[in-house]
């Protein structure tokens, strides 16, 4: 199993789709599926939810709650 440290703007293009998201969307998508799949582990530094929800609560404020529950689940 492959380990990965995803940025913040990566966890972003999961939940977010307009221009300013669209470049590597695919790449994005599928280490998301590969990691749902078990077949890879994300590494993240104890900051990172707090990074995604700031950048969440700014530009998609009425979904943010839920997409932030999402990435903990």
């Amino acid at each position: 199993m492959n380990a990965y440290v995803v940025d913040a703007s990566v966890a972003i293009k999961w939940f977010i789709d307009d221009d300013d998201t669209k470049a590597d969307i695919d790449q994005a998508t599928q280490l998301l599926i590969t990691a749902q799949r078990g077949d890879a582990l994300f590494l993240q530094p104890p900051h990172w939810v707090s990074e995604v929800a700031a950048v969440l609560a700014r530009l998609t404020p009425k979904t943010a709650t839920r997409s932030v529950s999402a990435i903990l689940a």
